[in-house]
């Protein structure tokens, strides 16, 4: 098998800030072969991964939702919150787990001294707990706002070959918050969120994590099982009506009025 390709590129973050990064993959994009049959060993320890527990998770429902204009996280699909429904297929591949955030799902919950200090203070606070408890394994780090979310991948991610963090890649955007974090970064993350860090970014580029491309994850479905919601345009765009997904008359109505409120160069076109 080829060596590992380390020419950088520049991966967009989910913040829509980017970085230098090493190539998609550290297997080397040359070895397709490889990197198939490591997606299909990955995907056949997906329940192995539940039974033996090598990885812990921590799921993030504290966000400001600021774009969407009420929480997503209490947001229904199916008749499930967009937090239960991610904490449920988080509980297939990682354990224990724990919510950093008000308290959405049946998970053990935690709260960041500061709220709203942004999803690396938060990522920090849930390995700070796992930690506490005696947990040092690597941990899969999951946002409450991707409703497509399969056990599937992230068994993948989470079984993913190396001790390095791995981090899916789909369009040229580093998925940051679905992503198995090591205890190394985990503790890297600890260390800079009290220096007064915030971002993701600001820990990816202190680290050397594994990049997965969409051919790593099973193909182009990927592109949809990882889709985030951050605004009403986002859940028209995946098929979701913002009424039906709203779980209470208020949360229905403040939708409403942000999707009023949206320019309308935010809102997809029909064809």
């Amino acid at each position: 098998m080829p060596g590992p390709s380390w020419q950088t590129e520049r991966v967009q973050m989910r913040d829509g800030s980017d970085a230098r990064s090493p190539s998609i993959s550290r297997l080397g994009c040359e070895a397709d072969s490889g990197s198939a049959m490591a997606t299909a060993g990955a995907r056949k320890q997906v329940r192995r991964v539940a039974d033996t527990w090598g990885c812990a998770g921590i799921l993030l429902t504290g966000g400001a939702s600021r774009r969407m204009g009420s929480d997503k996280a209490v947001l229904v699909v199916d008749g499930i919150t967009f937090a239960e429904r991610a904490a449920s297929v988080l509980s297939e591949v990682a354990h224990p787990c724990v919510e950093v955030g008000p308290g959405h799902s049946r998970l053990a919950r935690v709260r960041e001294t500061k709220p709203g200090e942004g999803p690396l203070q938060a990522v920090a606070t849930g390995w700070e707990w796992l930690r506490a408890k005696g947990h040092r394994v690597a941990v899969m780090v999951v946002a409450c706002d991707m409703p497509f979310l399969t056990a599937d991948l992230l068994g993948i991610v989470a079984s993913w070959p190396g001790e390095a963090s791995a981090i899916p890649v789909i369009d040229g955007m580093a998925q940051t918050l679905c992503a198995r974090y090591s205890p190394q970064d985990l503790d890297m993350a600890v260390k800079i969120s009290r220096n007064g860090e915030r971002s993701m970014r600001s820990l990816i580029t202190r680290s050397q994590p594994t990049y997965l491309d969409e051919r790593a994850l099973g193909g182009s479905g990927a592109l949809t099982t990882l889709a985030d919601m951050d605004t009403v345009a986002d859940l028209r765009r995946h098929g979701l009506d913002p009424a039906a997904v709203a779980s209470t008359a208020a949360v229905r109505s403040a939708l409403s009025r942000h999707q009023a409120a949206t320019p309308p160069n935010d809102v997809p076109s029909s064809a």
